[in-house]
């Protein structure tokens, strides 16, 4: 098994020698490394050239596009990787060093008993401490992405999809938008029927800078408004009968198009009822308000 270790970058020359040793450290070298450069403006482009020139105990590639937004990246990455499997890992990220080998002998357990999209391991604060919750089962746990939650698998995972499954699963890429949240396609995948196989081993060690998306995923659904409503509507079919997922869907939506849409507009295009919206939006603001006063 040949896995594609793929690593989104824009302007974080500075951060990549940790990931690079980490690289380095893999116990199993089956791996590429292929890094897309977001149009990096630092000295990227140059850290590569050097690095590349040099022999190396693994393959490493690299390429540059125009400014557009990670999901582009790992479109444009996906089309061109050579692995097996698919591994995103983050500039500021670090992989432990047994974590290709894991990947490998985990995506061998996988039988016939479902549809797999491939297999996932924690990601961690430190080696030691992992994010979010682990699930209750001590060897592994299957089950569809949208399915988190209900299984104890909150926060932050390491997923590691099969290269060919995210072919056919590409991001949208909307015209002068350059986010959209990476759930949008991983839940397609679950409505699809895929399975991912979740182990409660820590593989990816995680930073989350003040400039990274994950804490600035507010201000970048404001800014690519068109895309928060492509993750809402899928939302709406991943979750037809959980209120509350239906609920945030839904206010998101309404936030992304008000001002521009009438309630009746927005109640055909998701296909709810106009009471459905009205109670939504009811809710939000009282929950808004409650908020407004506790935190004064």
């Amino acid at each position: 098994m040949f896995v594609t270790i793929f690593t989104p970058t824009y302007n974080r020359s500075h951060l990549l020698t940790r990931l690079l040793d980490s690289l380095y450290r893999q116990s199993q070298k089956n791996f590429e490394w292929l890094v897309v450069d977001d149009g990096s403006t630092d000295d990227t482009e140059l850290f590569f050239s050097e690095l590349m020139s040099k022999p190396q105990p693994f393959v490493i590639r690299y390429t540059k596009q125009k400014n557009g937004g990670k999901h582009r990246a790992v479109n444009n990455g996906v089309k061109i990787a050579q692995g097996d499997l698919f591994f995103i890992v983050d500039s500021d990220d670090y992989l432990t060093d047994d974590a290709v080998e894991k990947v490998c002998i985990w995506e061998k357990s996988l039988d016939k008993s479902h549809k797999w999209a491939g297999v996932a391991g924690l990601k961690g604060y430190s080696e030691s401490e992992p994010i979010g919750q682990i699930g209750k089962n001590k060897l592994f746990t299957d089950a569809k992405h949208s399915d988190l939650k209900k299984k104890h698998l909150i926060g932050d995972k390491a997923q590691i999809y099969y290269t060919d499954l995210l072919k056919k699963f590409p991001f949208p890429e909307i015209e002068n938008e350059k986010f959209i949240t990476e759930e949008t396609v991983w839940n397609a995948i679950a409505r699809n029927g895929y399975f991912i196989r979740w182990f409660p081993a820590i593989i990816c060690v995680c930073e989350y800078r003040s400039d990274g998306l994950t804490l600035n995923l507010e201000n970048l659904n404001k800014r690519n408004s068109k895309g928060l409503c492509l993750w809402a509507k899928g939302q709406l079919a991943t979750y037809p009968y959980n209120i509350v997922e239906r609920m945030l869907a839904i206010r998101c939506y309404h936030l992304a198009v008000r001002g521009n849409l009438s309630n009746r507009r927005i109640s055909e295009d998701l296909g709810i009822s106009n009471f459905f919206l009205y109670i939504t939006i009811l809710t939000a603001n009282i929950f808004s308000a409650i908020k407004r006063i506790f935190l004064k």
